[in-house]
């Protein structure tokens, strides 16, 4: 189960990561009259940095439970 939680974090990080380098992407190709679109796309880029966050959280807590049976067994 430890690492079902590990695994799910890391592809939360990796699907917020591809995220990102759309939201980036898609802003490079902004034209300087599409503010709409501007702000939508750092909105998701936001968000997807919130997401990667969450999950590195999520991966903290987890070696910290995987630290802390390791001790209870030892």
């Amino acid at each position: 189960m430890i690492d079902s939680i590990f695994s799910t974090a890391l592809n939360s990080i990796h699907l917020a990561t591809q995220k990102a380098q759309t939201h980036a992407k898609n802003i490079s190709k902004i034209d300087s009259l599409e503010t709409t679109n501007l702000v939508d796309n750092i909105i998701g880029l936001n968000d997807a940095k919130t997401q990667v966050q969450a999950s590195a959280k999520i991966i903290k807590v987890d070696k910290e439970m995987t630290d802390y049976l390791l001790d209870i067994i030892a």
